[in-house]
């Protein structure tokens, strides 16, 4: 296989991020029975939230670290590894290419293979080739919360004029009903959604004090 033939040559730390994260998933899967696989995404996110600690008894954590410990790397760097190797290889080129970040990168590795092909179709559509990490999450959580993802949804927010939800960070935030931002904010650019909302809710506390 091509991967393996270039970790023996050049050795890890020389490939490309989409070698890295085939090797590093191949390895990680193989000591995993087919009954333990499907539980291999919840303990990727539990991990990636760093809420098990390093020395865990939990078996699954334990692969993890089996894994890193042969690769030199951190168990946050092996989950991310094996989250990007969920990409499609458009995407993936991107992330060798430096155009999208590892975070970012692993954000969008949740979006199934269909909606990601979709992405890269809308990139190369509108000429677009970054995606931030706050794009990523926004694509993340709007398939999260829209059943029926069109191109034009996702153009939005790759062009930043989707404003699903004001954010002041991700632990807090507005969220508009769709509905209501169609109706007041469709086509209107995302920094004035933020100036337009500001400006009402001024208006609104101040006549309140009144």
């Amino acid at each position: 296989m091509a991967v393996e033939s270039n970790l023996l040559q050049r050795g890890f730390s020389e490939l490309k991020i989409s070698e890295q994260a085939f090797a590093v998933a191949m390895r990680y899967k193989k000591l995993f029975d087919e009954k333990k696989l499907a539980a291999i995404d919840e303990e990727l996110i539990s991990l990636e939230k760093s809420q098990y600690p390093v020395g865990t008894e939990n078996k699954l954590a334990d692969k993890l670290s089996v894994t890193a410990a042969e690769y030199g790397l951190g168990r946050t760097t092996i989950v991310r590894l094996v989250r990007i190797n969920e990409l499609t290889d458009n995407l993936k080129a991107l992330v060798d290419s430096g155009n999208i970040r590892i975070r970012p990168a692993v954000e969008l590795s949740y979006l199934s293979i269909g909606v990601q092909k979709m992405l890269y179709e809308c990139m190369s559509r509108t000429g677009i080739n970054t995606i931030s990490q706050n794009t990523a999450w926004e694509l993340k959580e709007l398939c999260k919360n829209q059943k029926d993802i069109t191109p034009g949804m996702m153009e939005q927010i790759l062009n930043g004029s989707n404003a699903l939800s004001v954010r002041m960070d991700r632990s807090n935030r507005i969220a508009l009903d769709r509905e209501v931002f169609e109706r007041y904010f469709k086509d209107v650019p995302k920094k004035e959604v933020v100036d337009i909302v500001q400006k009402a809710l001024e208006m609104y506390f101040n006549a309140e004090g009144a």
